[in-house]
């Protein structure tokens, strides 16, 4: 790069100014988009997303060029701004790098119901800044040091400089990893094995479940399971965390970990053709995002609901099955595919599949059944054939479920049961989907109740937060923010948000009769639900983050506790592995609930940890395409999630 000096630099100069620039800047969000999505071995992958960041980037400088040349020029004339045109070129590339991040910062802010604005996205926008200066720095001195060297031609100066740098910084963190992962195997033997508190545990999980709207049916005597389950039981606010996606909710009271952490960050990846690992998340500065982002509105990239294998880290079952523990997964968030556990998974597709597998009714082998279903949302597969039975039960309502909703006659329940999808328009699809699908899943859970012995099984129901979406407009205390609600409408809709909670408790009365006497109960939510003013209007929503639900009973809790500090999502997972016995994960940015424990446990089966359970398998994040993910997709879009 040339010296600095009073004269204007010719146009050949100023353009490859802006080349070296903002292919600089390609470079640097190669480095990120690596290590923000462990790409951290040399391979093919590293190599396609270098060259396709750098010539887009050199392709922005190219288009940017003669605009910061004019810009410049006009500056170099206020005297306030010196008289170099070089250093003012080179100042406005980088006040542009700064702005576009700074105005996508500034879009997240000002709209929080499409997307909250992270508590680190200014302190990225200057970090960008003062990296981008350090990095030209240090270009400028090797591009200097490279001059004097004859065998160097010029034209390979910039690209030698920019590829010594990255490089040097690549291999640091390449062998940070190593280090780190190398430290995660050091673990002693005895912390390879659970202790034998011979704990059961049973985790329900309500989507968007609130106190708010348990306590006063709680109260009417309108939900007994719940008020049974409360006697003697720790009960709490939980903290959730901001985005409020259920996506990235689900997978951190799974992992016991954080977004940046597990890697999910949407309802849906963006998956870019031609990758191995093809689940990129991009970094939301430097306009990286907003590129994919059109790049996949535009059918460039693909975009997927959540499937398990974009989750960066391992989820509870993973971790359980590592120290032989027995596991049942029924419906959780983003559990398709189905990862091989010790015990049993039925994805959250499974409710969803429209194959005909029901019309063996037992006539196939179990070789041909197991190939039939070689794509199966349910593992082990061959579980597919014997929960057809269950699969058959739940295509339709009935007068009396649709009733538990609303007041219905044969001519309105023959209307409902025609809606199909899912349909926002039809308000009545939403209640229709969402009571199958937890229907489809409380079944399920009876039968692998009755079946076998599980040292975890959890349970998802989705119809507490469908439903609110759909009819919290209609309800007592919410419907006078909502002028647009006729009377008819609200005569006929306003007791269905609390009749979904009533739903809710008797699928816990239902499920809890198949399970065994003094079996840990855990029941949560990942967020709650409220009427929010955004920008001057109001709307039923959960962006501004209202607490979740927290109860805990069985024979290991003290319902006496009072908690030292609020619980958070992030505090389940560590809480469950300490009451089977199993060490914590350092890694991990929960906290074991300490308090919940009676202090004869906690005496008898001390709380241990190891640096990380990540060990062995490395998770690396690809999509997986499924026969659903235009449900999903639809699904998503109902409930305004995304567009």
């Amino acid at each position: 790069m040339p010296r600095d000096t009073n004269q204007s630099p010719s146009l050949l100069v100023s353009l490859k100014l802006s080349l070296n620039f903002w292919t600089i800047a390609g470079i640097l969000l190669w480095l990120i988009i690596c290590v923000k999505n462990r790409l951290l071995v040399f391979n093919l992958d590293i190599l396609k997303i270098f060259a396709a960041s750098a010539l887009f980037y050199a392709a922005l400088g190219l288009v940017l060029w003669l605009p910061v040349l004019i810009g410049s020029k006009l500056l170099k004339k206020v005297r306030l701004f010196g008289q170099n045109q070089h250093a003012l070129e080179l100042g406005s590339h980088w006040v542009l790098a700064f702005l576009i991040s700074f105005l996508y910062s500034m879009h997240l802010h000002y709209f929080p119901s499409i997307r909250v604005l992270s508590a680190t996205g200014m302190l990225l926008s200057f970090l960008l800044v003062i990296v981008g200066i350090i990095t030209a720095f240090c270009f400028i001195k090797i591009h200097q040091t490279l001059r004097y060297l004859s065998i160097f031609r010029a034209c390979f100066r910039t690209l030698i400089s920019c590829t010594l740098i990255m490089v040097l910084v690549f291999s640091g963190f390449v062998v940070a990893d190593v280090l780190l992962r190398s430290n995660q195997k050091r673990v002693p033997p005895e912390l390879n094995t659970a202790l034998p508190t011979g704990a059961k545990v049973l985790l329900f999980g309500f989507d968007a479940g609130t106190w708010d709207a348990i306590n006063p049916l709680v109260k009417a005597g309108k939900m007994p399971n719940f008020a049974r389950l409360m006697e003697g039981a720790v009960t709490s606010r939980l903290k959730t965390n901001i985005p409020t996606s259920s996506s990235i909710l689900w997978t951190t009271i799974a992992t016991g970990k954080l977004q940046n952490k597990h890697g999910v960050n949407e309802f849906v990846s963006i998956v870019v053709p031609l990758l191995n690992q093809n689940v990129i998340t991009f970094p939301r500065f430097l306009g990286a995002y907003q590129v994919a982002d059109y790049l996949s509105r535009h059918g460039v990239f693909d975009i997927i609901p959540l499937s398990s294998t974009a989750r960066h880290t391992k989820a509870i079952w993973n971790i359980l099955t590592d120290y032989q523990k027995r596991v049942g997964i029924v419906g959780w968030w983003g559990s398709f595919p189905p990862e091989p556990v010790n015990g049993v998974v039925i994805s959250d597709h499974a409710s969803m599949e429209k194959t005909e597998r029901g019309k063996a009714k037992g006539l196939y082998s179990q070789s041909e059944a197991v190939k039939d279903v070689a794509k199966s949302s349910i593992y082990p597969p061959e579980l597919s054939v014997e929960l057809d039975t269950i699969a058959a039960q739940t295509q339709s309502l009935s007068l009396e479920e649709l009733n538990y909703f609303i007041a219905a006659d044969s001519a309105k329940l023959t209307y409902v049961n025609t809606l199909t999808g899912w349909d926002r328009t039809k308000i009545e699809c939403m209640l229709k989907v969402s009571y199958l699908t937890d229907k489809y899943f409380r079944l399920c859970t009876e039968h692998l109740l009755d079946k076998e012995s599980f040292d975890l099984l959890t349970a998802y129901f989705f119809e507490t937060d469908a439903i609110a979406h759909a009819f919290w407009f209609f309800r007592d205390g919410a419907s006078q923010y909502f002028p647009w609600i006729t009377p008819e409408d609200l005569a006929k809709y306003r007791d269905v948000v609390d009749n979904a909670y009533i739903n809710a408790d008797r699928i816990l009365g239902s499920i809890m009769e198949h399970v065994p006497k003094d079996t840990h109960i855990i029941i949560l939510s990942d967020h709650g639900m409220q009427v929010e003013k955004i920008h001057g209007s109001y709307n039923i929503t959960h962006s501004l983050a209202p607490d979740g639900i927290l109860l805990m009973r069985g024979p290991y809790f003290n319902p006496n506790a009072k908690f030292t500090e609020p619980p958070h999502l992030q505090d389940i997972t560590p809480t469950i592995l300490a009451l089977l016995g199993i060490p914590i994960g350092a890694d991990m940015d929960g906290r074991v609930l300490k308090e919940v424990f009676n202090g004869e446990f906690l005496e008898k089966y001390p709380m241990r940890t190891i640096p990380s359970h990540d060990r062995g398998k490395i998770f690396r994040a690809r999509a997986t395409l499924s026969g659903e993910d235009q449900i999903l997709r639809d699904k998503l879009r109902a409930l305004g999630y995304i567009q």
